[in-house]
């Protein structure tokens, strides 16, 4: 055996037993084609017992169908080969692309959610102690730049965890080149993905151009990364804990019934630093179980937006409701909306709606709209009001006194996916009720078209 190859199972092998794989663990192995995955094949299969190993491969359809059909072949002929069961599964073509639509995302981000689906009903179906991933350590660095630049939370931006769950990830210590100089001493052939050269693609960018360049001017960078990234995990585990420990009990109470619920204590949730009431909050918001990705800075919010009770937000498909010294966290109730967002705001903070993420400011002569670097005045507007997505239920008022349903106007501003996305601005009474379902604004401008407004109302 040649020393590239032993060099890499022993790296193999001392993970496996760092995550608790013994000779009689059923263990599962991601396998999509690629040099990563077909060499965490090929070395489990050198040093585990073959009856207990067992791969995966997800057709996702999203390139052409000779190429998928080739990749899910290709693995199916190599496992055969080396005597490995292959379970495949195929997901209907253009379900990834419905998928990302949905839930507001990309199709990286949607075509994960879907395989981690197909791999939560693998495990479940194999009866498996463990699912191997091809992780390597180059993926983790890129991770870790990734979720830097899109802001993410603390235990995100630390990379990809070594194991979480049932899921472990034996290559984290080996780079990509190792891997290719591994198959290529055992003589393994190995796919590429014709969308790896795609730079449209967020990962492939980092790839392809911001390592490229971080090798070419900053040669220690790796190293530097992967420190932060120790530290961002140790003070990741210390959020786990405080969320675990004793006190923690006090702060937050899940309600696990038909309907999941969780409730915080508001004034000992406030008592704590901004990341650590931001984890209580995320706890419950994973507990329960929202539509789309919250955002940081909504969570962040929060508390300030909830200082009165009976006060709610609402985002992700959640409420946020504030009764009785509490804080609830439950699945929107359906609204007088056909489907969408219906936000009550009632003093100035941050706010989630729809797609938008906005502020609210009262002024001297109204309120004030910031949101995607655009500001609107709706002049003559007072707390409280609510900002939801339109309807043919209220109604903007016209010059000539008469009254026309915001949906119509919308009809002549933009196309039918974007209109339905546009939020219009309802005042309401102080009790919370439409006053008589008037509209005090179309508010266009976050999605590039004109604003329309109520003829009673001024506006800058």
């Amino acid at each position: 055996m040649g020393q590239i190859i032993s060099l890499f199972e022993e790296k193999l092998k001392s993970a496996l037993n760092k995550a608790g794989v013994t000779d009689s663990s059923r263990v599962g192995v991601a396998v999509s084609g690629g040099a990563d995955s077909i060499s965490l094949l090929y070395s489990l299969s050198r040093v585990l017992k073959k009856e207990n190993l067992f791969a995966v491969t997800v057709n996702h359809n999203i390139r052409k169908k000779e190429e998928t059909e080739g990749d899910a072949l290709f693995v199916q002929e190599r496992c055969s080969a080396l005597g490995v069961e292959c379970r495949r599964y195929d997901i209907e073509r253009g379900l990834i692309e419905k998928t990302a639509v949905t839930m507001k995302t990309g199709m990286e981000e949607a075509a994960r959610r879907k395989r981690y689906e197909i791999f939560s009903s693998f495990i479940t179906e194999y009866s498996l102690d463990f699912l191997c991933l091809a992780h390597n350590l180059d993926d983790f660095l890129e991770t870790m730049l990734m979720n830097f630049m899109r802001g993410t939370s603390v235990r995100s931006m630390a990379g990809i965890p070594f194991k979480r769950d049932k899921y472990i990830r034996p290559l984290l210590q080996v780079r990509r080149f190792q891997i290719e100089e591994y198959l290529s001493d055992l003589g393994v052939p190995f796919r590429t993905d014709s969308t790896n050269s795609d730079s449209s693609y967020f990962r492939n960018a980092v790839r392809n151009k911001l390592v490229p360049f971080l090798d070419a001017g900053f040669p220690s960078w790796r190293n530097g990364l992967l420190r932060s990234g120790e530290k961002l995990s140790d003070v990741s585990d210390a959020l786990d804990f405080m969320l675990s420990d004793g006190q923690a009990k006090d702060v937050l109470f899940l309600v696990d019934g038909k309907e999941k619920k969780a409730e915080l204590s508001y004034e000992k949730l406030i008592l704590y630093p901004k990341a650590v009431r931001n984890s209580f909050l995320l706890e419950a918001v994973s507990f329960v179980g929202s539509d789309t990705r919250i955002s940081y800075d909504f969570l962040s919010a929060v508390p300030e937006a909830l200082k009165k009770d009976g006060s709610c937000v609402y985002s992700s498909g959640l409420d946020f409701l504030r009764k009785e010294g509490k804080i609830h966290v439950s699945k929107a109730l359906q609204r007088a909306t056909e489907k969408g967002f219906f936000v009550i705001i009632e003093e100035s903070g941050f706010y989630e709606a729809g797609e938008l993420s906005f502020s609210v400011e009262k002024t001297s002569g109204g309120i004030l709209l910031s949101c995607r670097e655009t500001e609107t005045e709706i002049k003559g507007l007072e707390f409280p009001f609510c900002v939801k997505n339109p309807s043919a239920h209220e109604k903007l008022r016209l010059k000539d006194g008469t009254f026309v349903p915001s949906v119509r106007v919308l009809e002549s501003l933009a196309s039918p996916d974007i209109r339905k996305c546009v939020p219009v601005v309802v005042p309401l009474s102080d009790n919370g009720a439409f006053e008589c379902m008037e509209c005090a604004c179309i508010w266009g401008k976050p999605f590039g078209l004109k604003n329309r407004f109520s003829h009673r109302m001024e506006t800058i």
